[in-house]
This record gives structure tokens, sequence and C-alpha cells, in this order.
């Protein structure tokens, strides 16, 4: 999990690059899931912004979202139709926007469906839209179609990443392929897909060679014995733990967690 500064570099990073290329470029959610992104919608709806100019830092102390995600993904829900953006920093719903919102707290999935495929076919996405039906939904696989939005969005490639691109974008495009599987798009098995395999255990074996039982025609002779096997306890394990820690009351009681686990050791 990135923490918010190195977050707030990647959307400078995206913002140089914006000013960079001339092109438009698919837009695209931004470190935030497809339930995060249907509360931001919910969230301006709760606002009035049907009536009103609604900023994202009011937003972000209702939803507690954080400030600089939240004002990426209005602007993705801009570039959707879902919101419209003032020259200051205020964002309204639209017409779009609102029937989005009332479908949402409805919960009638036809109808939600029914949106998010006009709302893509008159947006940028469009094109993505006729690159899956062109390709075949349930024939295009998971990587295809995401190194073909990676390449189309041109977003910055990092070597240091999974699959080349910062974790913030991934889960971007994942949250994309979401609402277009909500949308009827994408079939529903790309979610599982999507799913990584599970790491190789990072546990070490002895490099002792194996004692051999040789048989012979009378009896049974074991082999000499070696050097006792390591127990359970004495082999070496190496654990990877990633914990979030989003406040200082998060901060403190983790860093009393690792000193009581230290002592323990």
């Amino acid at each position: 999990m990135l923490s918010m500064q190195a977050v707030s570099q990647e959307i400078a990073v995206a913002k140089k690059i914006d000013s960079n290329v001339s092109l438009e470029k698919w837009p695209l959610p931004f470190n935030i899931s497809y339930a995060k992104l249907d509360l931001i919608i919910r969230g301006y709806f709760r606002a009035g912004a049907d009536n009103r100019l609604v900023t994202a830092d009011d937003l972000s102390k209702t939803t507690g979202l954080n400030l600089n995600t939240l004002k990426a993904n209005s602007r993705f829900l801009v570039s959707l139709g879902v919101l419209a953006q003032a020259e200051g920093e205020g964002f309204s719903l639209t017409t779009e926007g609102s029937g989005y919102a009332k479908v949402l707290s409805s919960g009638d999935e036809g109808q939600l469906a029914s949106l998010i495929r006009k709302l893509v076919e008159e947006s940028p996405l469009r094109d993505l839209a006729n690159f899956i039906e062109l390709r075949g939904a349930s024939s295009i696989s998971y990587e295809q179609l995401f190194n073909h939005v990676k390449t189309m969005a041109r977003l910055p490639e990092n070597p240091k990443h999974p699959r080349g691109l910062a974790a913030p974008y991934v889960t971007g495009i994942n949250t994309l392929f979401d609402l277009l599987i909500k949308g009827g798009m994408l079939p529903a098995e790309l979610r599982g897909a999507r799913l990584e395999a599970k790491p190789i255990s990072t546990m070490k074996r002895s490099s002792a060679p194996k004692q051999s039982l040789p048989m012979t025609d009378g009896a049974t002779t074991l082999a000499a014995p070696g050097p006792p096997s390591p127990s359970a306890s004495q082999i070496p394990i190496s654990v990877n733990i990633v914990i979030e820690a989003k406040d200082p009351t998060s901060i403190k009681e983790l860093i009393g967690l690792l000193k009581e686990l230290r002592s323990q050791s």
C-alpha cells in the first residue's frame, strides 16, 4: 500500500505527462476501488451537487477519502459525463450523474448497466468499448485488455513495479474493468482472471544430501545417520507483512505492536 506522499507524487507525475502530451488519452480511475468510486458519486448527490457546486475538499470531509485521490477521480467522473467541473474547484452532477446516483440507491442493476453503457459510449472511452466489441468480450484475455488500456492511456511505466505500473494505476485499470463488467460490457469472469498467482514460499530448505536406505538380499541395512534435521522452529522463514496506517493514532498503535513483538522474540 502506497503512502499518501507516494500517491501525491504519482498524481504529480500524471499531471506533468498530461501537460507534455497534446493527444487525448483515455481517462482512468486512480488508486480507488469500484465501491469507493460509487461512494464519490453518492457523496456528491448527498451533498446536493445536483443543485449546487460541491468542492472535493467538502466531499473529503464527509466521505473520509484522501483529497488528492478524490480530486483525481472527480476528474475521471467529469470525463465520463457523471460530473461537470466549474472554473474553480467546484463540481456538480450532470443529469446523467444525478440519475446514476439515484439508480445506485434504488439497486436497479438493469437500469444501472444501461446507464453505464450510455456514459461510456458518449465518453472518450467509447474507443475502448469498440475495441472490446470488435475483439469479442468473451474472447479477449485480461492481459490483452490490461496492456491495451495501459498503452492507450499512456501511463508512466516503471519497471520496479509488477506489470510495469505503479499500484495506483493498476488499481485504476481494475476499477475501470469493474465498471465495464457492471455495465455488461465485459464478462464477470474477468475479475477472477486478474488475481495474482500465490507467491512462492520463502522457506529455506536444507542443502544436506538425503540419506538413502540401501537394500540387500538378506536384510535392510540403514545408512549411517547424518546430521539431525532442523526442527520446524529452527528453519529460517522470511515473512513480508504490509500494514496500512492512515493516521497518527494507527501509527502509534503499530509502533507499540512492533515493540511488543520484538520483546517476545
